[in-house]
């Protein structure tokens, strides 16, 4: 299962591939809440589909795929903390609510469309409840909820985004308790430390400390190799 460092990464991610130009993270005494400005889930969707990670059977038992940390994240919060996880959208199918229209993205809406889940434990069993929301934007809320939720836990999860965010170009906004957390261009600022690696024309930008660059860089690329493909590729080039 993913720790707070995964969990709240992916979080970002997912905010940035729903076309999101922000995503906030507000702490509480009694947990967080994650928001973003991006796209809506279709009711389809909503309904069917995000509420179980990908999962397939193996030698007779359950195993929960690779992908799908979000998903993931939210049972690990629920089963392991007792917490109860709260997911809010609004319904994508419905004329108005389309990123397609990207004058209205942060209008605020009538609820009737807003959608809700609710993660919770009762008698030892996970059970998820549906109902309708009261989420005025577009996007995602995602609120933890916890009696037990500590100040110190809270603290460490500021950490991990304020370091990990840092090669974000800051065009898409990540905010922490109201205060945008990515405010240099890293890239641009390490330009002559930062190599391309082209796989499949396909190009990815890796930063190295120019101590350690020419030792690692093929052994890097090797190993990117073979966690995509799980094997070792001609086509890959070092730019």
């Amino acid at each position: 299962f993913p720790d707070d460092n995964q969990y709240l990464m992916e979080e970002v991610s997912n905010s940035r591939d729903a076309m999101a130009t922000q995503v906030a993270f507000s702490f509480y005494q009694n947990g967080l809440t994650i928001q973003n400005n991006g796209k809506n889930m279709s009711k389809d969707f909503f309904f069917r589909s995000y509420p179980l990670p990908y999962i397939t059977l193996k030698n007779g038992k359950v195993k929960i795929g690779r992908f799908g940390v979000g998903a993931k994240a939210k049972l690990v919060e629920v089963m392991k903390h007792n917490r109860e996880v709260i997911v809010e959208t609004r319904d994508d199918s419905i004329s108005g609510n389309s990123m397609r229209d990207s004058s209205i993205r942060d209008s605020p809406h009538n609820c009737d469309d807003a959608l809700r889940q609710r993660y919770f434990m009762h008698n030892g069993s996970l059970c998820v409840a549906f109902s309708k929301s009261q989420l005025a934007q577009n996007g995602v809320r995602i609120s933890v909820v916890s009696d037990s939720y500590t100040k110190e836990r809270a603290e460490a999860q500021k950490a991990i985004l304020k370091k990990k965010v840092k090669y974000i170009p800051p065009s898409f906004k990540v905010v922490v308790d109201g205060k945008q957390v990515n405010t240099t261009d890293f890239w641009e600022d390490n330009k002559t430390k930062t190599t391309v690696l082209t796989y499949n024309r396909e190009s990815v930008r890796v930063y190295f400390e120019p101590i350690i660059k020419e030792r690692y860089v093929n052994e890097l690329v090797d190993r990117l190799v073979d966690i995509f493909t799980g094997r070792k590729s001609q086509n890959t080039k070092i730019v």
